[in-house]
């Protein structure tokens, strides 16, 4: 990937918001899955723990 390639720009996290706004039954896999697609070197266990995390984050920040 090139600094010109705006895939890199993207955490799970906002995958998974952004297609929460978009689709009515997307969920947590979904966003891993889709990461994946976008960076297929990374490691998917790795991947849903970082959204897992950050949605615990977020839920005690509320």
């Amino acid at each position: 990937m090139t600094d010109t390639d705006h895939r890199v720009n993207y955490s799970v996290l906002d995958l998974y918001v952004v297609g929460l706004r978009m689709v009515d039954d997307y969920d947590e896999e979904a966003a891993v899955a889709y990461y994946m697609d976008l960076h297929p070197e990374a490691n998917a266990d790795e991947v849903r723990a970082e959204l897992e995390a950050e949605l615990l984050r977020l839920d005690k920040e509320w």
